[in-house]
């Protein structure tokens, strides 16, 4: 019988007395076989004063020639497998106080804290954790709000030549429940296709691993766009979802999750050869996650606002996004569908969304937006008013210039630009005005030093 069989999870140390040091500090008892207990968990613990076999091992998360070390602590987390537990009825909150997973997290930190510098997931694919990784991904087992499901798993996304696949590992072992795999056929395998299906793999399975009252997947689910993993149990459902189709294998040791919905409409193929043709909801979609992965965590998803548009306008939303420090960003979502009039394809700026930070989410702050991004559109200024340019000031005495923010990959081979509409006294715009393109880039830097600065113009 292999190491792999015989244990759960495996602590990895440079040498034996290092080992044998953190068994006798932690255990409070010179290494053995026998069995003992924390709260929930049952285990049984061994000491190796040998190099681990590494012939198996998936090493990809490690440093290019990493070491395997001297010696290694293996654990047993029980006599039986979670999964088997379950399915005799057995099924517990695996991070409740005193839970076994709990436990367990508690119990690998302290090995590692003792000189421990890998961590083996023997019963999740053999992947090798390096410590300050799986420390990260503990946060503090310790704390009650935290459900470090993640570092107990490996998650992969692959492809055989006809098809991509993103799964999990670990699940039944650790957590007691299926694990969860999403199969592309590779026509759909776009990258924000793979994006989102490894999202609903991590979604579903932080669903059943860190929520404790889920013993099992609804029949379809909704995956939050805004939603990315951390330990914590995820939240209800909000903004912009995507609805998984949810089956169990005969095995019930795997569930598939299917969305016939994103698999017909191809946004990065589609936007590439005709942007207008795109269906608004599929765009506004991956704008988002677009956004999310550009600016996360500094930006979170907070709402999706819709508008009429106006005959011959185009379809628009307001993407609403929360920041740390109380600030909102308001982005278009819609005029980046549109060629503008003047937009130049050498400089990436036919097609572009438009954005302001602002103090709060007050409607106030809609309508200038809305209106500055629909003027953009048709504006004969060089570039389509989206490089360095801007508007004059109005009755009330306020112009607006445009910093250019990064450009958004949305597909392979179109940009989608950025920009941002920053309110300027008349004085201000004038000076702006004489200036050439990279002067007005020095003048933006001076005056604008962050989201805050830009917020602080509207108030």
């Amino acid at each position: 019988m292999s190491v792999h069989d015989l244990f759960d999870v495996s602590v990895l140390f440079e040498t034996p007395d290092a080992a044998r040091g953190a068994y006798s500090r932690i255990f409070g008892a010179s290494p053995t076989n026998a069995q003992v207990s924390f709260g929930e968990l049952t285990l049984i613990s061994s000491v190796t004063d040998s190099p681990m076999p590494a012939g198996d091992l998936d090493l990809r998360l490690c440093p290019k020639g990493q070491s395997i070390g001297g010696a290694w602590i293996g654990l047993k987390l029980g006599v039986l497998d979670a999964f088997s537990m379950n399915a005799m009825g057995a099924k517990a909150d695996p991070f409740r106080d005193g839970g076994r997973m709990r436990e367990a997290s508690k119990l690998v930190a302290s090995l590692l804290a003792a000189g421990g510098f890998a961590v083996v997931l023997h019963k999740a694919a053999l992947l090798v954790k390096p410590a300050s990784l799986f420390l990260y991904e503990l946060r503090d087992p310790a704390s009650p709000e935290v459900r470090p499901w993640a570092a107990w798993l490996d998650f992969i996304a692959s492809h055989d030549g006809r098809a991509f696949e993103c799964r999990s590992f670990g699940m039944p072992h650790f957590f007691g429940s299926p694990n969860v795999r999403v199969v592309l056929d590779a026509p759909s395998a776009d990258s924000f296709a793979l994006e989102r299906a490894m999202q609903a793999t991590k979604y579903a399975v932080a669903l059943l691993a860190a929520d404790g009252s889920m013993a099992e997947l609804p029949a379809q689910l909704e995956v939050p766009v805004g939603w990315y993993p951390g330990p914590r149990a995820p939240p209800p459902p909000r903004g912009t979802t995507i609805p998984w189709t949810t089956r169990s294998t005969d095995d019930g040791l795997t569930v598939e999750l299917s969305c016939p919905e994103f698999e017909r409409s191809h946004l990065a193929r589609a936007f590439d050869e005709a942007p207008a043709s795109l269906p608004f909801d599929v765009y506004c979609r991956g704008l988002e996650e677009a956004l999310l992965r550009a600016f996360a965590p500094e930006l979170s998803m907070k709402d999706v606002l819709r508008f009429s548009a106006p005959p011959g306008s185009p379809e628009v939303a307001l993407l609403v996004f929360d920041r740390e420090d109380g600030l909102t960003v308001l982005v278009t979502a819609g005029f980046g569908r549109v060629r503008a009039a003047s937009g130049d394809p050498g400089l990436a700026t036919e097609y572009a969304e438009f954005c302001i930070a602002v103090p709060s989410d007050d409607p106030r702050f809609f309508r200038p937006l809305l209106t500055l991004g629909a003027l953009s559109l048709t504006t004969p200024a060089a570039g389509g008013i989206k490089d360095f340019d801007g508007f004059p000031p109005g009755e009330d005495g306020r112009g607006f210039v445009v910093m250019p923010l990064e450009d958004v990959s949305l597909a392979r081979k179109r940009a989608l630009a950025l920009r941002q509409f920053v309110p300027v006294t008349a004085d201000e715009y004038a000076g702006y005005r004489t200036l050439d393109g990279p002067s007005r880039k020095a003048w933006i830097d001076q005056r604008l030093r962050g989201w805050r600065d830009a917020a602080n113009r509207w108030r």
